[in-house]
């Protein structure tokens, strides 16, 4: 079951171009259905439980709709409840992150040619810190750049050993939050390090105050 988010007030998201994979032929169309309203959409990605679509019409983070999009291989079309966990506007239009109840079909799946990652990556600006062991309990201010379903990716001061056990650690008002994973890459950038962990626990729509 998806909920709702908790609370939307501190996340952050990048405006103005989107950072998501972009696929160079020409969209495919779906429909999305909110209560008795349907709007048609282009689906820019889709992979496995994650959409990410242009629409002409305003989608907000933790909107509950249903997905619809014609399948070769289970009927006519398909309907997958899902929930949005990114917004972006984009022009006239908003450009959206849906995360779905059961995985799409592989034979509609969209992705940048040559590009085999089986999650979409969406930018944000989530301010925290990162915790994780050393021969002793480390801390640093950390934030998160990008998440996908299966990870997130920090700009961090200090450079964190790779398959450690780490914590990202953040607030809303006054609750906290916190998501595990594991270091799994490290890269020097501008005096500090881009850190990429994968997420073991819960998916990375955490992050966007979305929950399953």
């Amino acid at each position: 079951m998806i909920d709702a988010p908790h609370t939307r007030t501190d996340r952050r998201f990048r405006l103005g171009g989107s950072s998501v994979l972009r696929h160079v032929a020409p969209k495919p169309v779906g429909i999305v259905s909110i209560g008795l309203r349907q709007q048609t959409v282009t689906i820019l990605g889709a992979v496995g439980t994650d959409v990410h679509v242009l629409s002409q019409s305003p989608l907000a983070v933790g909107q509950h709709l249903t997905f619809i999009v014609s399948s070769s291989s289970r009927g006519p079309e398909i309907a997958i409840p899902g929930i949005v966990h990114w917004a972006n506007p984009e022009g006239t239009g908003t450009e959206a992150g849906i995360a779905l109840q059961d995985p799409i079909p592989t034979e509609i799946a969209v992705k940048l040619p040559g590009c085999e990652r089986e999650s979409i990556r969406y930018a944000c600006r989530i301010h925290g810190k990162m915790l994780w062991i050393d021969g002793g309990p480390k801390s640093q201010p950390a934030v998160v750049i990008n998440y996908s379903r299966d990870g997130m990716c920090m700009q961090v001061a200090a450079a964190v050993p790779v398959e450690c056990d780490a914590q990202f650690v953040w607030w809303t008002e006054e609750e906290e939050h916190r998501i595990d994973g594991i270091v799994r890459w490290v890269i020097g950038q501008d005096g500090g390090f881009l850190t990429g962990c994968e997420l073991i626990k819960e998916p990375g729509y955490r992050l966007a105050g979305v929950r399953f």
